[in-house]
């Protein structure tokens, strides 16, 4: 619409000096464009100077003046749009659900090698329920070998208790047997006792007649010999008198031989009670050395008892049970193979009635502006957030001090301190804990990871596009 104007003459009620004009540049011949469609002129009562008259000539072409209109427009719309409207500054952190308060803590009772795995981790399981199981090969073995022993002490004590039997049996017919010979020995005894004391009291009486016998001999010697009495009566007084001398003699030999018979009995008695009580004392060392014996298997089978029963706990402790029911939120052992020793971690359970948060990690430079209470945006990564939506949840607790975490899983114990990074630990209380799936609540499982977006502050969108400028202003160029 600018390219007639030249046509009408425009008054100027001080027309400057031919000095006072500066000639205005003109456009270089290259940058030059086709000459655009004349529009129809219109008349225009104007009065234009000859130097606006000039630089009404050379305005832009129209690229130009798009991009002058874009200029006017931004400065028009988008500036004040930028200085008035706001966005959220938010702060990243990334963690897993946890339950909170108090965990139910597994440790491996023995060391072993991993054999079997029942579960995985971030499942509900149910209290008894097998986790895992340790390699058992060598304590099954040592467990069999026990039970052969325990059979085989058993069986010996089956044997030295009939052993026993036998003998306490053999000792006590042998005690009967004892007595039974000792009491007849005993009556043999008694009854050449009791002969003797006839034979003495025979003996006494034949010596009392022999006396009277010689007595009447010499009566009747001496009335023979004055012719008193016939001579044949004081030789029938002799010969009777002869005869009891003789029986005297054979009840004194009697006596003797009853004595030595006697002497003879009693050694035999005592030879049966010595050689019978030899014989008891040899049966009852032998009942005590096999009650020894007893003993001694009892207490070799209850050590083998004790082995075993040490040995089955010890295969129960390789067969590792919940302790409770929950959801297994920790398991540091994934795979059969892995090595553990007594005391270390194994699993960690959350009980059912634990109320689960969100434990992250958030880079230190974006803590300034957090405390308890903002708001967050939760997206978990088993629920994607374009088809199960955002979870909310506040900010419940943020650890005093922050930590040092190596940049990558792979980092050595040796790495440069240089190189960690610092976080603070954040808690987020959710405000559901679960997912609508198809109009269906479905329970979060501790475990399960997710990203933490807490709005930090609120900044203008004009001071984003100045902040560049800001640093440069303030630290100047850095080559």
């Amino acid at each position: 619409m600018f390219e007639k104007l030249e046509e009408y003459p425009v008054p100027i009620a001080n027309p400057p000096s031919s000095e006072e004009l500066v000639p205005l540049p003109t456009p270089a011949p290259s940058l030059a464009l086709p000459e655009p469609v004349a529009l129809e002129a219109q008349p225009l009562d104007l009065d234009w100077s000859a130097t606006t008259h000039e630089a009404i000539d050379v305005l832009p072409n129209l690229w130009s003046r798009g991009v002058l209109y874009l200029m006017l427009g931004f400065t028009a719309i988008i500036l004040p749009w930028a200085a008035f409207s706001q966005v959220d500054e938010v702060g990243i952190a990334q963690g897993r659900l946890e339950p909170k308060g108090n965990t139910i803590r597994l440790d491996a009772p023995v060391s072993g090698t991993v054999a079997v795995m029942h579960v995985r981790e971030g499942q509900s399981i149910q209290k008894g329920q097998p986790l895992m199981e340790l390699q058992s090969e060598i304590v099954n073995g040592d467990l069999q070998q026990a039970q052969v022993k325990l059979e085989g002490l058993l069986n010996r004590q089956t044997q030295l208790i009939a052993i026993k039997t036998q003998l306490e049996s053999s000792l006590s017919t042998a005690r009967q047997q004892v007595r039974a010979q000792a009491a007849s020995q005993q009556a043999s005894v008694d009854k050449i006792k009791q002969q003797q004391t006839s034979q003495q009291d025979s003996l006494g009486l034949i010596g009392e007649l022999l006396k009277k016998d010689r007595a009447k001999v010499t009566l009747l010697n001496q009335l023979a010999s004055q012719g008193a009495i016939p001579r044949s009566q004081a030789e029938d007084a002799e010969r009777v008198a002869i005869q009891n001398n003789q029986l005297l003699q054979k009840t004194y030999a009697d006596i003797q031989q009853s004595k030595g018979e006697f002497q003879k009995q009693q050694i035999e008695y005592q030879r049966i009670l010595r050689e019978g009580e030899l014989n008891l004392i040899d049966k009852v060392r032998q009942v005590r050395l096999l009650e020894s014996q007893i003993t001694d298997a009892q207490s070799q089978i209850a050590q083998a008892q004790t082995q075993i029963k040490l040995l089955q706990y010890q295969r129960q402790q390789r067969v590792l049970y919940a302790p409770a029911s929950g959801t297994l939120f920790q398991l540091p052992i994934q795979h059969p193979g892995a090595v553990v020793s007594p005391g270390q971690l194994v699993a960690q359970i959350a009980p059912q009635t634990a109320r689960l948060v969100l434990r992250a990690r958030m880079d230190n430079k974006k803590t300034g502006f957090i405390k308890v209470g903002l708001p967050t945006r939760l997206k978990f990564d088993a629920y994607p957030f374009q088809d199960y939506g955002i979870l909310k949840g506040r900010i419940s607790w943020i650890s005093p001090t922050s930590t040092q975490v190596p940049p990558s899983s792979t980092a050595t114990p040796l790495a440069n301190s240089a190189n960690f990074t610092s976080n603070f630990e954040i808690e987020v209380a959710l405000e559901q804990p679960f997912v609508q799936i198809q109009g269906k609540a479905v329970a979060l499982k501790a475990g399960q990871t997710a990203t933490a977006e807490v709005i930090v502050r609120q900044q203008r969108v004009l001071d984003l596009f100045l902040a560049p400028f800001r640093k440069l202003s303030r630290d100047g160029l850095q080559l």
